[in-house]
């Protein structure tokens, strides 16, 4: 037994030794507690807190595994209401009855004296096979507590079960102790952030003074650094930060450190159980490798649902009515989908005959199709569903527009569950994995197990190579965009469009969900659904590298529309200059220039491979080079620009492949290599070379945003209308000209052509 505060009966470092059962985590209503090295049997969680309402009524859950049917373990909640280091329990009274003054403030089940058994709400029990404790009243006085969560058998004890052959370690229980956070009428929490080489702002952009979060709620901060800075760490220090840090023997304040490459491209996400004070970031910076800012995800669209009534009408319309399974008893009433209490709700229930059909059921369905769509970024939903044969909710995504038609277009499942199923299921359907039945190649659908009822988040990331399913912020599945063109021809990868969001309770028809229960109420609900996007730290949009692409030159209009950029060598900052043809890239200035030399534009082939192009060169001419290495200063290891028509493709590779980089996480940085021998373009000698290289700085190249050049001619035609019979018409050595043909002119101050 430890000799300090709130002892427990075993050692802290000691290990799980049963096979089957172990605690995940903790719930007190909707907030959650993971438990943490799942191995041991003790969790020091105190770093966090449940934040709840002083005097409130409130629900305490566990998340426990176990391979049997039913838990065979009991829940015991305690709190240190007097704040004297310990947890003062005594029996409860006839039927479980407990004290006011009892550390002991729940259990779902307990012997009493007299060899009956109770929970603590005074319910007679007939066994002892339930492990969640029944709700019980915080106390009144706000500050913070010492709490504890013990699962053991049969035993009130708070520092767990010794007795022989049946203790806590033996039978697979476990301890979690966590801080209480009770507050009054003060609910709002303040952020301030100290971070001397970039800013700490909202997820939206907002500044931290612009509101104050709720406690017990969660947010998400976006940190950008300067030029030239990385985040070294992250520093949070969370709760009453004025006045003593240990105050009635309770932390008032934690802190705790975490390294810069936890962000997720420049977010940080603090948990509702962090939320439980004022909350201080303070962000340590060190000089970058490189003084190029990284793509940062910022938050695009969101709803918290924090207005009761109907969903915002400028987010969401009620989806279509149709004969797919999800969609054929939507109905647009209000009772199917109503905010209530920070959640959306979504329900499906037995037809009363009141809407206008005569449908078994009628279903409550969401989408924002036609008010937010979006291409790549990261997207979290929060939602939970009643477990019930038949119960078939989903929150997912459908192209916008749809172009080709469902699967052809592409649909992507961030979340579904059926019937009593405990299993989140994450899917992507095409015509390569549902016509063609090609659902290993790669693998198209993922599951997890986790406790439906209870609240989740459940994420997806979405880029141009890859799309990322996550639960609670750890990743559970994946699909790759295939680099077979047999796959690619066949519509493996559709996802390189906007897509919209759906939230929809249905119910199955006995293909994958059962058959519905028309007697049940199925619902689930939604906490929040929250967008980000990559952008850049200027705020203009983050650039996949497939969306740099641009349309094969037309000869007649190369200049004008074309999506030029400028290409840039990482090591340096060397933009690379056209010089003449069949004449290495010049890579010796570090200026960057808008002048034609400078500009490029990268085409994509039906093959999926690219095509580069300059401008300054002309649309007939393109970059290639030579299919054999050479030595390093021989000509034959330096890409040029020559006329595509005249290239011999024995000798030159015109069509350059794209990887994308490891050395430069979250940044706009891309290798390009030769099609067929996989060798890299880099910097050798002051010029463009490509050699057997690795995924370095001098390998990697950074793009600029789109630069839209126009010649300035305007392009009519000669049978055109448009012109005026007192225009003033000139040729180019300045002469009126009184009924001008085809040709160039200028015509108030401007070049004209009449085709």
């Amino acid at each position: 037994m430890l000799a300090d505060n709130y002892p427990i009966a075993f050692d802290k470092d000691a290990a799980r030794t049963h096979a089957t059962r172990f605690v995940n985590g903790i719930w007190l209503g909707s907030q959650y507690i993971s438990f943490g090295d799942k191995q041991r049997m003790y969790s020091d969680q105190t770093a966090h807190s449940f934040v709840v309402k002083a005097g409130q009524t409130v629900d305490p859950a566990i998340d426990f595994s176990n391979t049997q049917s039913a838990a065979w373990m009991d829940g015991y909640v305690y709190i240190d209401r007097n704040h004297n280091g310990q947890f003062d329990v005594s029996n409860p009274a006839a039927q479980g009855v407990l004290d006011a003054d009892n550390d002991l403030v729940s259990f779902s089940g307990l012997t009493l004296t007299d060899g009956t058994m109770y929970n603590s709400t005074g319910t007679q029990l007939s066994n002892l096979s339930s492990i969640d404790p029944p709700a019980f009243k915080v106390p009144t006085t706000p500050g913070f507590y010492y709490m504890r969560y013990k699962v053991d058998w049969d035993n009130l004890d708070s520092q767990g079960s010794l007795v022989s052959g049946n203790d806590i370690i033996k039978n697979g229980g476990g301890i979690i102790d966590v801080r209480l956070r009770v507050y009054g009428n003060d609910s709002t929490a303040t952020v301030t952030a100290v971070s001397n080489h970039g800013k700490v702002v909202f997820d939206n952009g907002d500044a931290l003074t612009s509101r104050k979060p709720k406690l017990g709620s969660s947010f998400t901060v976006s940190i950008r650094p300067d030029h030239g800075y990385r985040v070294s760490d992250v520093t949070l220090r969370h709760g009453i930060l004025s006045g003593d840090s240990i105050y009635n023997k309770v932390a008032q304040y934690t802190s705790m450190t975490l390294p810069g490459d936890t962000l997720d491209h420049g977010l940080l996400a603090i948990p509702e159980t962090m939320v439980d004070g004022d909350v201080e970031i303070t962000v340590n910076y060190e000089p970058a490798t490189i003084d190029v800012a990284a793509p940062s995800y910022q938050l695009v669209f969101s709803d918290e649902f924090d207005t009761d009534g109907k969903p915002d009408p400028k987010k969401w319309a009620t989806s279509n009515r149709a004969g797919a399974a999800w969609n054929r008893f939507v109905t647009d009433a209000d009772s199917l989908a109503f905010v209530k209490d920070g959640s959306l709700v979504l329900r499906c229930v037995k037809n009363g005959k009141t809407t206008g059909n005569a449908d078994l059921m009628v279903s409550g369905a969401k989408e924002t199709q036609n008010k937010f769509s979006f291409t790549y970024g990261r997207v979290d939903i929060r939602m939970k569903t009643k477990k019930h044969t038949g119960n078939f909710p989903a929150a997912w995504m459908m192209p916008h527009p749809p172009r080709e038609g469902w699967p052809n277009s592409g649909e992507i499942d961030i979340f579904e569950t059926i019937d009593n199923q405990d299993v989140a299921y994450h899917t992507v359907h095409s015509n390569w994995t549902y016509n063609l039945k090609k659902t290993g190649s790669p693998k198209s659908s993922g599951n997890e197990a986790c406790t439906v009822e209870q609240w989740h988040v459940y994420g997806l990331e979405w880029d141009s190579k890859e799309i990322r399913w996550y639960l609670d912020g750890k990743q559970v599945f994946s699909y790759a965009k295939s680099g077979d063109n047999n796959a690619r021809n066949n519509k493996q990868w559709p996802f390189d469009h906007p897509f919209y969001i759906i939230l929809n309770q249905s119910v199955g028809m006995n293909t994958w969900a059962s058959n519905p229960d028309p007697s049940f109420e199925y619902e689930s609900q939604v906490d929040y659904v929250r967008v980000w996007q990559l952008k850049n730290a200027d705020g203009t949009d983050f650039v996949p590298f497939d969306t740099l692409t641009t349309a094969k030159p037309d000869p007649q209009h190369f200049a004008d529309g074309t999506k030029w950029r400028r290409l840039t060598i990482h090591a340096g900052h060397y933009p690379l200059i056209y010089t003449k043809d069949y004449q290495p890239i010049s890579l010796t200035t570090t200026t960057p220039s808008n002048s034609d030399e400078a500009l490029w534009c990268i085409v994509k082939t039906e093959k999926g491979k690219y095509q580069i192009y300059n401008k300054k060169a002309g649309p007939e001419k393109i970059l290639v080079s030579p299919k054999t290495v050479g030595e390093q200063n021989g000509l034959n290891m330096y890409p040029v620009v020559m006329e595509a028509a005249a290239v011999d493709t024995a000798a030159y590779v015109m069509d350059w492949t794209e990887e994308d980089v490891t050395c430069l996480p979250n940044e706009n940085g891309f290798l390009l290599k030769q099609d067929g021998t996989g060798y890299a373009m880099n910097k050798r000698n002051d010029k463009l070379a490509f050699w057997t290289t690795g995924a370095d700085f001098g390998s990697t190249f950074l793009f600029s945003a789109p630069i839209t050049v126009t010649t300035g001619i305007e392009v009519i035609n000669a049978s055109s209308n448009t012109r005026k019979a007192d225009d003033r018409w000139y040729d180019l050595s300045g002469r009126v000209v009184s009924k001008p043909q085809k040709g160039i002119y200028i015509n108030n101050g401007k070049k004209v052509v009449i085709q």
